[in-house]
């Protein structure tokens, strides 16, 4: 039996009032996939967005594709960040 893994996912975007609260937000993030050990997950995003898994750069493609997976034997919380780069 496989554990569920903890995914916590940010949105960043360069509309940002000076008290840090988001104006408007153009970030759009899917997910598909099983989030458990030994899962893998399927992103898509805007191409020009940047995407950081526990703050490692994710390679995304010209179309905005990504992916990452999880170890068979995880049981960390991992952190999802996608930017807007605009």
């Amino acid at each position: 039996m496989f554990k569920q893994v903890s995914l916590f996912i940010l949105l960043f975007t360069s509309y940002l009032l000076s008290v840090g609260n988001v104006i408007a937000s153009d970030i759009s993030v899917e997910l598909s996939g099983e989030m458990e050990q030994g899962g893998y997950i399927l992103g898509k995003t805007a191409a020009n967005n940047t995407v950081e898994l526990d703050g490692e750069n994710l390679a995304i493609s010209d179309s905005g594709n990504f992916v990452f997976g999880f170890s068979r034997d995880d049981s960390k919380s991992h952190t999802l960040i996608v930017k807007n780069s605009d």
